[in-house]
């Protein structure tokens, strides 16, 4: 089937309308799925479980006491709005969840620990090996200065826990089977794979994507995708098949169409070191 060019760019022009208002909010929240983590204001009425045995688990809060407001929290807010940190963290089941929730996060963890994460992420994992194990950083630098991280960490501190706790979901992802393909050639670059190409810019899919092997964002890097699972299953993760809330709603906005177009790009894109 010929490619409409026109009707594509016009629906990229949406998607990417849509990317706009989904990654440039600094406040958003998808009602129509469940979140993952979720701030209770009372105690539930289901206690813990076994693993596997229901849908969603209670974590009671530990009885910590917010800091009060003070102008440097106040201008910590500010940070936290003009950051958009509310991409990938949620406070009061408003934000993202890619990031952990910050209600409480006082609780957990200090002023000098926040000030450090906040100025210098990866020297805490450098000197934390114990605690951190092998979790890598994968929050971007804030490009901010230790007075501002000072002040963001002063409003963190402000955020009360939720007095129910939390309600975390138990979920299971479905695995699809990696293969190793030692002959696997990237598909060549054409009219489909180009368009391709602008809908995953469009999307801003590279916010949380790396394609040269690197792996210094939040999701899989797609260097060589094309060697590592069968197209069938790309289809499928690019279809919803994921557990990101992100990925769920930006699927169920594209067409048939974008999502073979989105897939045509990502198959020309070749293996860590190659092309």
């Amino acid at each position: 089937m010929p490619v409409n060019s026109m009707v594509l760019r016009r629906k990229l022009l949406f998607a990417s309308l849509w990317a706009l208002l989904l990654f440039g909010s600094t406040a958003f929240a998808f009602p129509e799925l469940p979140r993952s983590i979720e701030p209770l204001h009372e105690k539930p009425d289901y206690q813990n479980q076994c693993p596997g045995t229901m849908n969603r688990y209670h974590f009671r809060p530990i009885g910590y006491k917010a800091k009060k407001p003070s102008k440097s929290s106040q201008a910590g807010e500010a940070l936290y709005s003009r950051l958009a940190c509310a991409q990938c963290h949620a406070i009061s089941a408003q934000g993202g969840e890619l990031g952990p929730a910050l209600d409480g996060v006082g609780a957990y963890r200090g002023r000098t620990w926040l000030v450090r994460h906040l100025t210098d992420a990866q020297s805490l994992k450098d000197a934390f090996p114990s605690m951190l194990k092998e979790r890598s950083n994968i929050m971007p630098h804030s490009g901010i200065n230790v007075t501002e991280a000072e002040q963001l960490a002063d409003y963190l501190l402000t955020l009360k826990e939720p007095k129910g706790g939390f309600s975390v979901t138990y979920h299971k992802v479905k695995s699809h089977k990696k293969q190793v393909a030692k002959e696997w050639k990237p598909k060549p670059s054409d009219q489909r794979s180009q368009i391709g190409r602008e809908l995953f810019f469009g999307l801003r899919c590279a916010a949380c994507h790396s394609l040269d092997g690197s792996k210094d964002r939040f999701g899989p890097d797609l260097a060589g995708i094309g060697a590592r699972i069968s197209e069938a299953d790309l289809h499928e993760i690019l279809n919803g098949s994921v557990k990101s809330s992100v990925m769920k709603v930006q699927a169920k906005n594209l067409s048939p169409e974008e999502i073979d177009l989105i897939q045509s790009f990502l198959l020309t894109l070749p293996s860590k070191g190659k092309g």
